[in-house]
């Protein structure tokens, strides 16, 4: 059996990305309403990799993901981010109310504000 030796990541040129895990930032923006259905309850933290330097099948950071239904999480991963968001006013708008939510990150009545000015933007 051929075993895979730890790479060294700081030997690296281009340094490897580090990127941000917080479950308790996970389980708060579970907590929060689907930004799609509104629905209140059954939401899950649904990462957006395009554009977030995670490819197929790797997850982007804690600092990159927004609260989403079962089943419109299920449909993201179905049809893809790409055409999900275009669905939705882009993965970049997407990513911005990630970002913004990581920033306010516990603050529930913050973060309400910031859900309703991306459904109306």
């Amino acid at each position: 059996m051929i075993r895979s030796r730890k790479i060294d990541k700081s030997k690296l040129a281009l340094p490897a990305e580090t990127k941000i895990r917080n479950e308790k930032h996970r389980r708060w923006i579970a907590s929060l309403p689907c930004l799609i259905t509104r629905i209140e309850g059954n939401s899950q933290a649904a990462h957006i990799r395009s554009g977030n330097s995670a490819g197929m099948g790797l997850k982007s950071g804690d600092d990159c993901c927004v609260p989403l239904s079962i089943a419109e999480h299920a449909r993201q991963g179905r049809d893809g981010e790409v055409v999900f968001w275009a669905w939705h006013g882009g993965v970049e708008k997407a990513t911005k109310l990630a970002k913004d939510l990581y920033a306010v990150s516990g603050d529930t009545a913050e973060a309400l504000k910031l859900i309703n000015a991306w459904r109306t933007a």
